[in-house]
Order: C-alpha cells, then sequence, then structure tokens
C-alpha cells in the first residue's frame, strides 16, 4: 500500500481551488515581504513553503496532477502505435 491509499482506496488529490489560493497567498506574502522588509530569512521561508507544496503533491499524486495546479494545459498524450495484422496472417495460425 502507498502513501496515498487509504484502506486499498487510491487517495483524492487535495481540493484545487485551496492550494491555488494558499500558493497564492504565499507568493504574495513573499512580495509584501520585500516591501514591509522583513528579514531575509521570512521572505526565503515562504518561497520555499510555496515551491514544496507542488513537489508534495507531484510527489503523492504524480506530475499530471501538478499541473492543473499551476494553470499549465495537460500534457498532451500521444497514442501508442498498434500493430495491424493482415487477413493473410489471421488465417495462418
Amino acid at each position: 500500500m502507498t502513501p496515498t491509499e487509504l484502506r486499498g482506496v487510491p487517495a483524492r488529490p487535495p481540493g484545487l481551488i485551496r492550494l491555488r489560493l494558499t500558493l497564492a497567498a504565499l507568493a504574495l506574502f513573499a512580495v509584501a515581504g520585500g516591501v514591509v522588509e522583513i528579514p531575509g530569512w521570512g521572505r526565503l521561508l515562504l518561497v520555499a513553503t510555496a515551491v514544496a507544496i507542488p513537489g508534495a503533491v507531484a510527489v503523492q499524486h504524480g506530475r499530471a496532477t501538478v499541473r492543473p495546479l499551476l494553470g499549465l494545459p495537460a500534457a498532451k498524450v500521444y497514442p501508442v502505435p498498434t500493430t495491424v495484422r493482415s487477413r493473410h496472417a489471421q488465417h495462418r495460425s
């Protein structure tokens, strides 16, 4: 059982809107920290937390879950080529 499973059922990703608001608030606080002159370690902590959240979501729920969180379009899925059998090959076996 992986950490994202509970009783064998995969856990759902966290709320997208809530995470986006959290990331926006952390980024806003980091920028505002420069204006109100909070210590550098405080701004560094805010930025590190904002970077760690998408990283944690990617580890637990996969990289594809992070793309909508950051407002990126879904990754293109390329079809897997399949082999085509001829009718002649099917009648042989």
